[in-house]
């Protein structure tokens, strides 16, 4: 008898009631973690739409030496795919407004970013 090996079954059971706890408490963590994943993922992609904004104002300013009015700013001239977003753009004088739509059958396929920015050279 003393030399009997292994676990008994109340410290098996024990165990796994542990990681029953652990789990109950990291699952939801987990699940926050990838909204807020998606909703920086939303807003890099509005970022990188204002910045598409401003590098073709200043390659218009660099060819013709002044600042394109708001209605050179289109969606074929400054593009709409990010990858897994869409982006849109639309201008009411003097500001841009931007929205960052995740594609469908992406894992952010449920966020959006909205944001606006002042026309460049104003």
């Amino acid at each position: 008898m003393k030399n009997r090996k292994g676990f008994t079954l109340i410290e098996i059971i024990s165990v796994l009631v542990i990681f029953g706890i652990l789990t109950a408490m990291a699952v939801p963590k987990y699940f926050s973690l990838q909204e807020g994943a998606k909703k920086k993922a939303a807003y890099s992609a509005l970022t990188e739409g204002k910045t598409r904004i401003l590098l073709h104002g200043a390659q218009m300013f660099l060819n013709t030496s002044s600042w394109p009015g708001g209605v050179e700013y289109t969606g074929t001239a400054l593009g709409s795919d990010t990858g897994d977003f869409i982006l849109s753009y639309a201008y009411s004088s003097p500001r841009f407004n931007l929205t960052a739509t995740g594609k469908a059958n992406t894992a952010v396929a449920n966020a959006t970013s909205v944001g606006t920015m002042k026309r460049p050279g104003l």
